[in-house]
């Protein structure tokens, strides 16, 4: 159904928003960076991929066994491997099951972060998208300084919104409008942000499991480097999301007692910086450093900027890097075996979908449900997992988008 009304709003000015945001190396030495270290890997991988496929879970601690050498002292990592095994599983769908008919003639306004950001502009087309099948009127405001978020849910409200979703955007940067917002009972959601929900945040945030997403990540480097990694962790604070993620990464490489793990000086940044002056930090430190061996960062729109200036520097075969949400650039850049080794798919648009499925709830007077996006670990070692080249990962395969309508009521 065609949408009966829809604005395009741009704010003005400002720092752009975050963007949007070849597996099984042998386990007795870290990823190649001599030939025959390459060559190994490959068959390592060509070896797992294969017992996993046709045996499962056992055979490949059997196997982790059989391709270690002879050395009694090798440290057991087969937990970790086990944890990437699970995580290369495509995803099902695990609810809710509780209808929820979807109210007819609302309206929805989005508030976006800038759509020079690839991953806010897909959102913003998802919503649209399940704008159009419920048959509501979506407005769109698009805001490219945060300094204009707070006063564009206002303008949201102002205009007689039903409904707000915010794509990219925190809530502490909103306290102004969650509060009118509350006071008008107007439902606010967000998807993959990781937002507090209550009387000073959202009525509803669907998110992956930060935690989970981390312990992927580590898992796979840990499993990856024979668990010896002398790690650069790249931190941005700005979201909640990845900020969560690199807990978790720490908090796992922090439980492996069996590892030998430094550190390297963290890097610290904000979005502002992803594409000026971050990747030559980080080609600055490793030359300060070259011990370190594995960059680590919560999401991976930044090894669009990064992983080119360590070619241009290079440092392509000094280090590997492992992230999550899988958007298209990152995931070329996996597949040529440029540095990027492993990424975490976190379906932004299932967000989406669940989000406002929470909102569809809250304006029939149901309660929300409990909902966790599910994730996949993307590997070379599974190719056919990843998404056609050109496109981000968003979990289509699960069928997530035509159980949602069903619960909605629509066909």
């Amino acid at each position: 159904m065609a949408l009966r009304s829809s604005t395009r709003i741009f704010a003005s000015g400002g720092p752009a928003m975050l963007q949007n945001m070849t597996r099984r190396a042998t386990r007795t030495s870290t990823i190649a960076n001599e030939a025959e270290s390459k060559t190994e890997t490959s068959r390592r991988r060509i070896e797992r991929h294969t017992v996993r496929s046709l045996f499962g879970g056992a055979a490949i601690l059997a196997l982790a066994g059989m391709n270690a050498p002879a050395n009694a002292a090798d440290p057991d990592f087969s937990q970790y491997i086990e944890i990437t095994r699970n995580a290369q599983t495509t995803p099902s769908w695990p609810g809710p099951t509780e209808p929820a008919p979807a109210p007819k003639n609302k309206f929805i306004v989005e508030i976006s972060c800038t759509h020079a950001v690839e991953g806010c502009k897909k959102n913003s087309e998802a919503i649209e998208d399940v704008a159009k099948r419920l048959g509501w009127r979506y407005k769109i405001i698009v805001v490219s300084d945060a300094t204009g978020f707070d006063a564009a849910v206002m303008t949201g409200i102002n205009a007689g919104a039903d409904g707000i979703i915010l794509n990219g955007i925190d809530t502490k940067l909103i306290s102004g409008g969650i509060a009118s917002a509350k006071a008008k009972m107007i439902p606010i959601v967000s998807p993959q942000l990781l937002n507090e929900v209550g009387p000073y945040g959202v009525d509803a945030d669907v998110s992956s499991d930060a935690a989970e997403v981390g312990k992927i990540i580590a898992a796979e480097a840990i499993a990856n480097h024979n668990g010896k990694m002398h790690v650069l962790m790249l931190n941005i604070a700005e979201w909640q999301l990845p900020a969560r993620i690199m807990k978790g990464v720490k908090a796992t490489l922090d439980g492996c007692s069996k590892c030998q793990i430094t550190y390297a000086t963290p890097i610290d940044f904000t979005s502002s910086v992803i594409g000026t002056t971050l990747p030559q930090q980080v080609v600055a430190a490793i030359r300060r450093d070259p011990k370190i061996n594995v960059i680590i960062e919560g999401i991976d729109p930044m090894a669009n900027f990064i992983i080119p200036a360590l070619d241009a520097a290079g440092m392509r075969d000094k280090v590997k890097m492992y992230s999550s949400l899988a958007n298209p650039g990152p995931l070329q850049l996996m597949r040529e075996g440029n540095v990027l080794v492993a990424d975490v798919g976190v379906s932004l648009k299932w967000g989406v979908w669940g989000a406002i499925d929470q909102m569809i709830r809250i304006m029939n007077g149901q309660p929300t449900v409990h909902q966790v996006v599910p994730v996949q670990l993307l590997t070379m070692e599974v190719p056919d997992s990843l998404p056609a080249p050109g496109t981000a990962y968003t979990s289509d395969a699960s069928g997530f988008a035509e159980k949602y309508l069903t619960l909605w009521g629509i066909k």
